[in-house]
């Protein structure tokens, strides 16, 4: 981001004002509207009953809009123009009730059932320990709600999949380091298995020579004797520098 800055730095800051004060104010907005319809209308008079109902409604939802996901990816997949938009927007309005409810849910049934009696403490450490479990977790960035994307512009199916990829995420890293490891001890036995065809070789071509000695001329035999001499320094181990030349 900080990159496409640099280059046009007119457009950046248009878009940062446009996705605070526009959009990021009627999104606000928008949950206000519907916190307050379920204030007024999900058992008015319970508010136990009503956080518990929307608990239940939102991950009943959230349920239902993760089992349509294929599906919807799918169609949006094979859609153009209005009707593409059109079902993508039906699709994330269903997921933002969803959403709604259980942020709903949770949030009230702490205010009733967690330190009641105690309202700061409350919030502190529903604040606190929640941070620090999701720094923890290597998912504080989750806190933020990032980026300002439009409807339907993602390619293929994207624009109706959710962006959730820890666990996942999690093992595919795990695959890689042990496919990382397996390669290592691979490379590291071939390689101990081509010092030893080399030690091998030269130990085979020394027999060779010798067994023709009685036919070498002198400087042949000054070889030859070089040869043998180096070839017991590298069993001594005094010489290891040489098979890897």
């Amino acid at each position: 981001m900080m990159q496409e800055g640099s280059h046009e730095p007119g457009l950046y800051v248009l878009d940062c004002i446009f996705s605070v004060l526009v959009v990021g104010t009627l999104v606000v907005v928008a949950w206000r509207g519907s916190w307050v319809f379920l204030d007024l209308t999900l058992y008015p008079g319970n508010p136990t009953y009503s956080a518990w109902g929307s608990l239940v409604i939102g991950y009943g939802i959230v349920g239902l809009t993760f089992a349509l996901q294929p599906i919807m990816r799918w169609t949006c997949d094979r859609l153009t123009g209005l009707w593409r938009i059109a079902v993508a927007d039906i699709f994330l309005f269903l997921s933002f009730l969803g959403t709604i409810n259980v942020w709903r849910g949770v949030w009230q049934l702490l205010d009733i059932y967690f330190l009641p009696d105690n309202r700061l403490l409350s919030d502190w450490l529903t604040h606190g320990l929640s941070f620090v479990l999701l720094a923890l977790l290597n998912c504080s960035n989750s806190v933020l709600v990032r980026g300002v994307y439009i409807d339907a512009e993602e390619p293929a199916g994207q624009c109706v999949v959710f962006p959730i990829h820890y666990i996942r995420l999690f093992f595919q890293k795990e695959r890689t380091k042990k496919q990382r490891r397996l390669l290592d001890a691979l490379e590291r036995q071939d390689q101990n298995n081509t010092m030893f065809l080399l030690d091998k070789s030269q130990t085979n071509n020394i027999k060779i020579v010798k067994s023709n000695v009685g036919k070498l001329s002198d400087p042949e035999m000054k070889q030859l004797t070089n040869l043998t001499n180096l070839s017991e320094r590298t069993k001594n181990g005094t010489d290891q520098n040489v098979l890897k030349d």
